[in-house]
């Protein structure tokens, strides 16, 4: 992702129910030790998806993912997720760790793919609407 990217990602993102303000996109730009990457469609450059997080001390946290609703179900979660483990894996990390709303079953799903497993739960994290925040980790070796 860069600079020209966040009105495009920002954009995207408001189809979602937790959606970041696009300075706060900025700031990840900005933030010390963090990554984000992009998913575009080969035939017409299209924006599809995104995915943000951080890597600090062989930690791993991904903070955002979202594929636009009308590009679902055609594997682009899986592809960034793979490109981010590829990138997190070649620089150390030993673990990562996301948290979702529990109503999120794709989300689920996709990160169980890749052997994430539930650590923990954050009763009532989320608002609008109220929901448990699932915590996950996928180690990573050492």
């Amino acid at each position: 992702m860069q600079d020209d990217d966040v009105m495009e990602v920002a954009e995207l993102d408001r189809e979602n129910l937790s959606c970041w303000a696009i300075l706060h996109f900025e700031q990840q730009l900005r933030a010390n030790h963090s990554f984000q990457f992009i998913a575009r469609l080969k035939s017409t450059g299209q924006l599809c998806g995104f995915i943000c997080g951080q890597l600090v001390a062989g930690e791993a946290e991904i903070h955002k993912i979202a594929v636009s609703k009308k590009n679902r179900r055609q594997a682009i979660g899986t592809a960034l997720m793979l490109h981010t483990l590829q990138y997190l894996k070649a620089h150390a990390s030993k673990s990562c760790f996301l948290e979702l709303r529990g109503s999120n079953l794709p989300g689920t799903y996709l990160y169980k793919t890749f052997n994430f497993q539930q650590i923990a739960v954050r009763k009532k994290y989320y608002s609008s609407p109220v929901e448990d925040a699932i915590v996950m980790q996928l180690r990573m070796g050492s």
